[in-house]
């Protein structure tokens, strides 16, 4: 595998299948990298796609994900307090 996953060092793992928002269905490169996450580091899969940044929803998980959603609109994304 080339691509820009092994530039950057990552380890791949092969390919995924997803079905996009539109309900397409396309394949992309899956990477395995470690990553710093609340001051944390975490082995995570990353997928590799042609477009912008995207996070997945487990990495999201006991945060609050605040998006305006306008051009260039600014993201937030707070830990939430643990119970």
């Amino acid at each position: 595998m080339s691509g820009k996953g092994v530039e950057l060092g990552l380890i791949p793992q092969g390919y995924q299948k997803a079905t996009l928002g539109d309900g397409t269905i396309s394949q992309f490169r899956v990477y395995a990298a470690t990553v710093i996450w609340d001051g944390e580091r975490r082995l995570v899969e990353v997928n590799s796609a042609t477009t912008g940044i995207l996070i997945g929803m487990g990495l999201l998980e006991g945060h609050k994900l605040e998006v305006d959603a306008t051009p260039n609109g600014n993201v937030s994304i707070i830990k939430l307090a643990e119970i």
